[in-house]
C-alpha cells in the first residue's frame, strides 16, 4: 500500500486539480483530499492508515466492478477525474545518474564494484518502485532513484 499511495502522491503533483483513482489489483483507492471527496459523494466507507506515511492517512477503497457506477457519479458532481490503473504501468527505457542521496544510497553503490558517482547509465525505469534496472561490467544491477540515483534527460 505503501508503494501505491508514493505513487498516488507523484501522478496527483502533477495533476493537483484532479481526483486521482488508483487502481491496484482488484481495488481502486482515493488518498488524501480526495478520499475525503470521495467518500462525501459516493458514501463509501473511508478509513485512516498511519503504516504508509509519517501521519494517518485517509483512504477509501471500492472494487473494480464498481468503476462504471461510480465514475459517472464523481463527474455529475462536478469532479474533474483521472484514473490510474497500476496493471497499465509502463517501464520505459531511460538514462540515471549515479547520485548518493541517502545512507541507504551510499550502502547500496558500494554493492556495485567500480561503479563511481556522477557516472551516467542507460537502463529501465519502474516507477511503482523506483527501481533503475541496468548493467554494469556485464552483470545486472540496480539503483533506487531518490536512494543512490537520479533521472536524467539527455
Amino acid at each position: 500500500m505503501k508503494k501505491i499511495f508514493e505513487l498516488y502522491k507523484e501522478i496527483k503533483a502533477k495533476h493537483p486539480e484532479h481526483l486521482l483513482l488508483i487502481g491496484d489489483g482488484d481495488c481502486y483507492f482515493l488518498f488524501e483530499k480526495d478520499a475525503v471527496a470521495g467518500n462525501k459523494c459516493l458514501g463509501t466507507d473511508m478509513h485512516s492508515r498511519s503504516d504508509i506515511a509519517e501521519t494517518p492517512v485517509n483512504i477509501v477503497e471500492f472494487p473494480h466492478h464498481c468503476l462504471d457506477a461510480y465514475l459517472p457519479r464523481l463527474v455529475r458532481d462536478g469532479y474533474k477525474v483521472a484514473v490510474y490503473d497500476t496493471k497499465d504501468l509502463v517501464r520505459y527505457k531511460t538514462k540515471a545518474r549515479v547520485k548518493v542521496l541517502t545512507e541507504a544510497g551510499k550502502w547500496y553503490l558500494a554493492e556495485i564494484k567500480g561503479l563511481k558517482e556522477g557516472t551516467i547509465v542507460e537502463g529501465i525505469y519502474n516507477p511503482l518502485n523506483r527501481a533503475f534496472d541496468f548493467y554494469w561490467n556485464g552483470e545486472g544491477a540496480m539503483l533506487w532513484i531518490g536512494e543512490n540515483g537520479e533521472l536524467i534527460n539527455e
